[in-house]
């Protein structure tokens, strides 16, 4: 028997064919390692979104409420 590249992937296919549950088992575990690389990597992370930006818009309403658009205050300082 010669031992070729065809031949070998034939015999690999063969051997998965024998266990189907090992195919569906891998099947998931590759779909559910995507998906957390995916989805769940960065998840707490800020992103776009600017952990300072209600601080800012604090700032904005009081100097409507005082009618000082000179001086922000932050915290009422």
């Amino acid at each position: 028997m010669k031992f070729t590249l065809a031949n070998r992937f034939k015999n690999w296919w063969q051997s998965w064919q024998q266990h189907p549950t090992t195919i569906w088992t891998l099947s998931i575990l590759w779909l559910l390692l995507i998906s957390w690389l995916a989805f769940l990597w960065n998840l707490g992370n800020i992103g776009l979104v600017d952990e300072t930006e209600p601080l800012f818009a604090e700032a904005a309403r009081q100097m409507t409420v005082t009618g000082d658009w000179i001086t922000p205050y932050f915290n009422g300082e």
